[in-house]
């Protein structure tokens, strides 16, 4: 159950700097950007697993699809259970939630605790093998991509 917590808390880590959906809707706004966002999400659909990071862990992947939808998951085990038995390694989704890109802005919105909430970060690198983001105070994160 620990282990359980501690990968919600990383996806929670990873949507720092989120606000709740009916927070200050209109206190941040995004820069106009002349790139076009078809291709960015056309570019971003498929699984990234995490390289580095101040919010991720390599153990932690995200998925894009293309209708629009998003997972977190982060890689268990193995490891013991409290009496001593063996577990085995395992996929876990921590968060989903809806995503868009706009410009150079990836917007991800997913209920948390049963609260709605959105990360915004800003794509800085995005090919078809990797993807680099980075938060409102300039920390980024890199990503690989499986497929």
């Amino acid at each position: 159950m620990r282990a359980l917590q501690s990968l919600l808390v990383l996806a929670l880590v990873f949507l720092s700097g989120c606000t709740r959906s009916d927070d200050n809707k209109d206190s941040w706004k995004a820069p106009k950007l002349n790139e076009d966002s078809g291709k960015a999400t056309e570019h971003i659909v498929g699984l990234w697993q995490a390289v580095k990071g101040f919010d991720v862990t390599p153990h932690m992947s995200f998925e894009f699809e293309r209708a629009g939808t998003f997972k977190v998951m982060e890689r268990t085990g193995p490891g013991l259970t409290k009496d001593n038995k063996k577990t085995e390694e395992r996929t876990v989704t921590v968060a989903e939630g809806r995503y868009k890109v706009e410009g150079k802005q990836l917007t991800m919105t997913g209920k948390v605790d049963g609260d709605e909430v959105t990360s915004i970060r800003m794509i800085k690198t995005l090919t078809d093998r990797v993807l680099i983001v980075e938060n409102d105070k300039g920390k980024t994160s890199e990503f690989e991509k499986r497929h």
